[in-house]
């Protein structure tokens, strides 16, 4: 009997330790595939495949990117997040070798005008999405893989922009094939559903023009909003001059259906992916404008231009043999005087009304009204 006990717990003991073995081989074996699987995420983009670097840089869908070579290997936290997002989110992961040089002979911090940086040293990253420019992530992200794909998922949101400036419609509007122009009446928050509308449009420019406080040459086809929930949207679409030197012209279409996330996307489908023509859709006759009209420059108007300032010669000689030189004089500083302080005051007030936008934001806004981005537009080479 005592001899039966004995092989009983040896036997015992043999299953206990197998299991136990082949529970840490368990552990060995999801931590390697963990890691395998967090690595395969993260794609190394080469300086030399010029279609994958146009994809990354102007493609519009997001990447995330770490600064890496042969002498700074992607960080756990970068990994990290790369296995997160392979989950929670379409984000795509990689490494490029921000010193080395691109097809255009330049480092990745040269083409894309940022200050260079150390990487070998300090952790470096960016993000691309939309086809802003790029967005160097906060270095205390980059210790935290959580709150990295936290912070990646945020920013790499399509942002709407609000147009306050001439030079920001043109960049935004005028020299893209396409804009969708979101026409509002004062102080407005876009809802919920539409971040994903713009999310299928990442290469198209998406922007915001308060009629309160800005006009535009098509004001006429795109009626200020009756309400200051429901805003009207249209579409500026560019077809290219057939002759170097042509002018371009411009199709605009506005939204006559719902504010509704069906009827925007159908839509947006129809003109910016199949490139229809709708019923609604009118050829401007002139290239539009935002707030100033341009400068006529037609014969008439340099002949009228020039009748009055001969008109205004013969005045002021006429005041001057009265000996009303002097205050003739006056009255030219005065009226100088006034035009520059109308430049201010139109500058003033533009700056207010992006200060009042900049102010109804909140950290947790699904759409970013902004305009502060006034860089010239990219040339598109890489």
């Amino acid at each position: 009997r005592i001899e039966r006990e004995k092989a009983e717990k040896l036997k015992t003991r043999s299953w206990q330790a197998l299991l136990g073995g082949a529970a840490i081989c368990t552990v060995i074996m999801s931590t390697w595939a963990l890691f395998t699987i967090s690595r395969a995420t993260i794609q190394t983009v080469h300086l030399n495949d010029e279609s994958k670097l146009k994809e990354v840089f102007f493609g519009g869908e997001p990447w995330l990117l770490q600064c890496s070579n042969e002498n700074a290997t992607v960080t756990d936290a970068f990994a990290s997040a790369a296995r997160k997002l392979s989950v929670t989110a379409a984000i795509n992961v990689g490494a490029i070798d921000c010193a080395g040089k691109l097809p255009s002979n330049r480092t990745f911090f040269q083409r894309f005008k940022l200050p260079p940086v150390n990487f070998t040293q300090t952790p470096t990253g960016y993000l691309f999405a939309n086809t802003d420019s790029p967005l160097q992530i906060p270095d205390k992200w980059m210790k935290d893989g959580s709150k990295l794909a936290d912070w990646a998922q945020k920013y790499s949101k399509p942002s709407l922009k609000e147009v306050a400036w001439e030079k920001t419609f043109s960049k935004y509007c005028l020299m893209r094939d396409h804009c969708v122009m979101v026409h509002t009446k004062g102080k407005y928050k876009p809802p919920k559903w539409l971040p994903s509308v713009m999310a299928k449009h990442r290469t198209v420019r998406f922007v915001s023009i308060n009629r309160n406080h800005h006009k535009t040459s098509f004001d006429d086809k795109v009626k200020v909003p009756r309400k200051e929930d429901v805003p009207r949207l249209a579409v500026l679409t560019r077809t290219r001059a057939e002759k170097e030197g042509g002018a371009d012209t411009y199709t605009l279409t506005p939204h006559r259906g719902e504010w509704s996330e069906p009827a925007v996307a159908a839509l947006l489908t129809s003109i910016l992916d199949k490139g229809e023509v709708h019923k609604d859709s009118t050829v401007l006759e002139e290239t539009p404008w935002f707030d100033v009209p341009p400068k006529r420059s037609s014969n008439k108007a340099r002949d009228e231009n020039k009748e009055y300032r001969e008109r205004q010669r013969r005045e002021r000689a006429k005041r001057a043999q009265e000996g009303a030189g002097g205050e003739a004089e006056s009255s030219s500083s005065r009226q100088r005087k006034s035009a520059e302080e109308d430049e201010e005051d139109e500058e003033k007030r533009r700056k207010e009304a992006v200060r009042r936008a900049e102010e109804q934001l909140e950290d947790d806004d699904d759409v970013v009204v902004s305009d502060i981005d006034d860089d010239d537009e990219d040339d598109g080479l890489v």
